[in-house]
């Protein structure tokens, strides 16, 4: 089984240790990392050397677990990649139990769920705007079609509990543990160079234990990871530059409970107790403010926190107090949290000098948030409502967990993987050295909260990383030089395909950023509640939809790296059809829709294309999308041969990087029946607790089920009659073909014959390595040998 020590200091950590991967940070993005890493690595076969088991090392600065809420906000993108990490002894994933599972709260102890944020409600001095829903699920092609929020602590504790969970776990089958992974507190990473013992690892690694500069040791280690926030000693250790700078707006902030003037509790979310919660967004003369629930569930009080956000709140304290000194504390802290819980949320943050007294930030909130009370009461039989409450307003803010004021930096690291200081270990010939070093998360990208993207970035630069690191693991003791060559190309990727995605969005954020918190909220309200509902009206649906996939995520597109962008063009197959191909290589996979299965290799179970892709890793599976009239037997001859000469060619390297083959079946005719999709419960379920949690009113369709462990072992064979043993499924809600298409059915989808079929090389993160009609089997030997132009 796999190991896991979960330890409050570093006492117990030997010098001169062996790890295969040390993760500096045990935050959100840290220990996601260790999450996906271990996952990966546990499915993988014996290891092919003498060192025994993989081994992980995830070393946290802090003296403990967090307890601070930051940041909460986990978008649809990120529950898809966390569904990924499935458990398959207990039937459920990881993004489930974020749904599910509930957490206490470390200073009351009360236990709360996720929040699904059902809906946006739009302000404007007093007066409602406009209520903005996601888009279906259909709409949006994914499982999640939401944003959640939980508090960090949540965050931490769930990802942390999940790899003692895994400890249980004996994924590859065998007596002996597959990946050892150590969860060491009080351990800071303060040096790496390369390692000149190369039979001990790559790198040595310098670990101060607890907060004694001279209590330090040295480990080694093949790969090094810096999840360790913003002001990142593993960035500043490789010389790694942070360009950017600090912007001008001043961000006022506080979580706390709202109660009215005459002291009753207020939500401000339409349905607490279910799990659904509400954004607020309000528009006024003096700047911007956005509101977050925090606390909801069963067991939430009657009071949830809520984390209130303000900008241009040091402009209107001038207007209203003549200075911006005097409504400050003397010092940046409030009485319930120290200096240092300050200073770790501003990790990535300027902290500006000192923050606001409660009492200024409440006179400042009123004077923006002129919501009736009726509107945010607690709905309750103990809380009063009276008549005035239809107009009545002015709130009181109670408990403070933290008031603070702080400005935002916007940098992204220049370089997200580094050869090992001085940046000469594993040089081959006269080209570069291999990437040993790794940044991900606030490490390598800081910006504005504004689009709650952060935390998420962050999540999916561990996900890109981890399933590479662990084929780049896989490999002989002693590798030829064309495969070290090979696995340094594939870990260079890691840089080419993230560092794009992060400018984007710290960009967006510092334009939204910037929007907000300048006068033009006059004609930003204007526009909200009298133009765009009239636009709202004409546009097409799916035009809505993609519009919202933006800023949440889902319309991911990877221009460079592990990516073929020199597949068979689609144009002209497509020409006549009606058709277009809506994804291309880079872009996300299917991952909604309901996979029958017409064979017995298949098996019994109807799977969602999240399940086939989460079966194979971490390795790649490729998908044969076929017309129905080529779905039987007699057809796929052409389809099985092809997989065949794709394994003989790949050769030794077929079980390093081949997970399953898979033939989908298109509709040549609409659904027979739609599948009610719940509204808010994913459909990928708990096999033995399908309908688990609070959230959702609808039932799961009884066709889905978990994940079946067997599916990973399908061996492609050319066919043998009726007992052909490649797995053929029938995408029966045409949800894939939607996708990739825009169309659940056609007769042909631009398929004249067996052998000339679409193509789709699916990697373990979703994404579409390669995806053409009619690619040939050196097409795809070349894409999974990163032969890429």
């Amino acid at each position: 089984m796999s190991v896991i020590r979960s330890l409050h200091t570093a006492a117990r950590l030997r010098p001169s240790s062996s790890w295969d991967v040390v993760i500096a940070g045990a935050g959100p993005v840290g220990l996601a990392t260790a999450n996906f890493l271990h996952h990966h690595l546990s499915r993988l076969p014996a290891r092919r050397s003498k060192d025994g088991p993989f081994r992980i090392l995830v070393a946290e600065r802090a003296p403990g677990p967090s307890t601070h809420s930051k940041g909460f906000g986990l978008q649809p993108r990120t529950l898809e990649a966390l569904a990924l990490l499935h458990n398959e002894k207990e039937g459920d994933n990881l993004a489930h139990r974020f749904l599910h599972a509930p957490y206490p709260d470390p200073a009351d102890g009360r236990m709360s769920v996720a929040n699904i944020m059902r809906s946006i409600y739009l302000w404007h001095s007093g007066r409602l705007l406009a209520e903005v829903a996601p888009p279906t699920a259909d709409r949006l092609h994914t499982l999640f079609p939401y944003m959640i929020t939980r508090p960090q602590y949540a965050i931490e504790g769930l990802l942390a509990d999940e790899l003692r969970r895994r400890q249980q776990q004996q994924l590859n089958g065998s007596g002996d543990p597959a990946c050892e992974i150590e969860l060491v507190y009080g351990a800071k990473v303060v040096g790496v160079t390369s390692s000149a013992n190369q039979d001990e690892g790559a790198l040595d690694v310098a670990i101060n234990m607890g907060d004694s500069d001279s209590e330090q040791i040295t480990i080694h280690s093949a790969y090094l990871i810096g999840a360790d926030g913003g002001r990142s000693p593993v960035r500043h250790m490789v010389g790694t530059p942070f360009p950017g700078f600090t912007r001008d707006e001043v961000f006022w902030m506080v979580d706390a409970r709202i109660h009215t003037a005459d002291g009753r509790p207020t939500t401000w979310s339409p349905s607490p107790s279910e799990g659904g919660s509400t954004m607020h967004f309000t528009l006024s003369p003096y700047g911007t403010t956005l509101m977050f629930p925090i606390q909801t569930g069963p067991d939430a009080p009657p009071d949830p926190l809520v984390r209130i956000i303000m900008l241009g709140a040091d402009q209107q304290a001038i207007k209203r107090y003549g200075s911006i000194d005097s409504c400050l504390e003397e010092t940046s802290t409030t009485p319930s949290k120290s200096s240092a819980d300050i200073a770790a949320y501003f990790d990535k943050y300027s902290n500006a000098p000192a923050a606001p007294t409660l009492g200024a930030f409440q006179q400042l909130f009123n004077e923006r948030c002129q919501v009736p009370y009726a509107t945010v009461l607690t709905d309750r039989p103990e809380v009063a409502r009276r008549v005035a409450d239809a107009t009545a307003t002015g709130f009181k803010l109670v408990d403070p967990a933290w008031c603070t004021r702080f400005k935002v930096n916007e940098r992204v690291a220049a370089q997200y993987a580094s050869p090992a200081p001085p940046g000469i270990n594993g040089k081959i010939g006269g080209e570069e050295p291999e990437p040993r070093v790794f940044l991900v998360g606030d490490a390598a990208h800081v910006h504005s909260p504004a689009g709650g993207q952060g935390m998420n970035l962050g999540i999916q630069d561990a996900q890109n990383l981890a399933w590479k690191l662990a084929l780049a693991l896989d490999t002989p003791s002693t590798p030829a030089v064309d495969h070290r060559r090979q696995v340094n190309k594939m870990l260079a990727t890691y840089h080419a395909e993230r560092h794009p995605v992060a400018e984007k969005i710290v960009k967006a954020s510092g334009e939204i950023t910037g929007m907000v918190a300048t006068g033009t909220m006059s004609i930003l309200a204007f526009v909200v509640g009298t133009i765009a509902p009239v636009i709202a009206k004409w546009l097409p649906a799916q035009m809505v939809a993609t519009m919202a996939q933006e800023p949440i995520g889902l319309n991911i597109r990877y221009g460079a790296g592990w990516v073929d962008n020199t597949s068979t063009s689609a144009a002209a197959a497509l020409s006549g059809t009606g058709l277009k191909l809506q994804r291309q290589s880079g872009c996300r996979a299917p991952s909604r829709g309901v996979l029958v299965p017409l064979n017995p290799a298949a098996g019994t179970l109807s799977v969602t294309p999240l399940d086939l892709v989460a079966s194979a890793a971490p390795r790649i599976s490729v998908h044969f999308y076929v017309p129905a009239h080529l779905a039987s037997a007699a057809a796929r001859g052409p389809i099985a041969a092809m997989a065949q000469q794709i394994r003989d060619a790949l050769g030794p390297q077929y079980e390093q990087r081949i997970g399953a083959f898979h033939v989908t079946a298109l509709l040549a005719s609409p659904p027979v029946e739609s599948v009610a999709f719940p509204p808010v419960l994913p459909l990928l379920v708990s096999g033995s607790h399908p309908h688990a949690g609070p959230i959702g009113d609808g039932d799961a369709p009884d066709v889905v089920a978990a994940i079946q462990s067997h599916r990973t072992t399908v061996t492609p064979v050319t066919s043998n009659g009726d007992e052909e043993v490649l797995p053929v499924w029938e995408d029966s809600t045409g949800e894939v073909a939607g996708m990739l298409f825009g169309t659940t059915h056609h007769a042909t989808f631009g398929v004249k014959s067996a052998d000339q079929v679409w193509v789709a090389v699916v990697r373990p993160d979703m994404v579409l390595g390669q995806i053409g009609l009619g690619l040939t089997a050196e097409q795809v030997v070349s894409y999974l040998q990163l032969e890429l132009s």
